[in-house]
């Protein structure tokens, strides 16, 4: 069952267009089957936490600016009580900081 598929399926679907990449192309670049790139962005399956890790980094993100969650910038700014500003740069350094901690999870690199 997919949890959260659609959404990072999007997310895929989304930083592929922008760095103008076909599904093709990417498939190609991460050794991910075309048929499984459709079905990540179609939500038909969740992506295995390796072929995050390629996808991330084929397309010049994190896996975490993948997994982003809407969430996280209001639960920052709750527990912060501070500015848009400051919200935005704690926001993506701790999205960059999972993202880094999952990269090494999924390669069985310990921090």
């Amino acid at each position: 069952m997919v949890r959260d598929g659609n959404a990072v399926g999007r997310r895929v679907t989304t930083v592929r267009e922008a760095v103008g990449m076909t599904q093709r192309q990417l498939a190609d670049r991460t050794g991910i089957s075309p048929s499984s790139v459709c079905c990540i962005e179609g939500a038909e399956r969740e992506p295995s936490p390796m072929e995050l890790v390629l996808i991330a980094e084929s397309c010049g993100v994190t896996v975490a600016d993948l997994r982003a969650d809407p969430r996280l910038r209001r639960e920052v700014r709750c527990a912060g009580r501070t500015d848009d500003e400051a919200v935005h740069e704690l926001t993506v350094h701790l999205l960059h900081a999972f993202g880094a901690a999952e990269t090494l999870d999924a390669l069985g690199i310990p921090e």
